[in-house]
């Protein structure tokens, strides 16, 4: 998927304004940060604000098509709106998003205010559905392994920077993990994203 830099998406609901890029940028994300996420405003918030030079431009494409793909299935998971989204050339780039805000608690809070195993278990079979559901958004026969916004495969344990070229095919992919696996130093570290595909395939 690709997009425009800036993006312009979704249009909000009536009466809610979108802050303008230079509002956005220099008064409500201000405070230089790697990676930072609010809710604003702050009293009766309207948006959630992701932004730092830790968010990518793939973060906003895969946001974009998890929130098109649910509604086309007509799913009763949701994935925020995206109403804005800019990367600036800073050094290093900083990008900013403006998404609908969704009230509601992360999975990590409601594990931590679980009660029971029976809620506990509510809780596996809720984000087990989110995920399923993500799996149903269709993609085009013939994709090759890339990241969403069709840049190169991005893993900090593997590729800090970015996979070293784009795979054709999943094949070729498998093939060059198993090349990293074999000169690694220990090949069964788990930090090792190569490593530990290849053990979580083989068990």
């Amino acid at each position: 998927m690709k997009l425009p830099n800036p993006y312009v998406g979704t249009t909000p609901p009536s009466g809610i304004r979108v802050p303008d890029p230079d509002e956005l940028i220099h008064n409500i994300c201000s405070e230089w940060s790697p990676r930072a996420n609010f809710a604003y405003p702050p009293d009766a918030p309207t948006f959630w604000i992701k932004y730092g030079f830790a968010v990518g431009w793939n973060e906003v494409c895969a946001q974009v098509m998890a929130y098109e793909g649910l509604q086309q299935l007509e799913s009763e998971v949701r994935a925020p709106a995206v109403f804005y989204a800019e990367t600036i050339r800073t050094n290093p780039p900083a990008t900013y998003i403006v998404m609908e805000y969704i009230p509601g608690k992360t999975a990590g809070q409601c594990l931590a205010e679980a009660q029971d195993d029976q809620a506990e278990e509510l809780l596996a079979r809720s984000v087990s559905l989110a995920i399923s559901e993500l799996y149903r958004i269709p993609v085009d026969p013939g994709t090759r392994p890339a990241a969403i916004s069709g840049d190169k495969i991005k893993y900090d344990p593997v590729w800090e920077f970015g996979a070293p070229l784009h795979y054709e095919n999943v094949q070729q992919m498998e093939d060059h993990f198993n090349e990293v696996c074999f000169v690694c130093v220990d090949p069964f570290l788990e930090t090792c994203a190569a490593c530990f595909l290849i053990q979580r395939r083989h068990k």
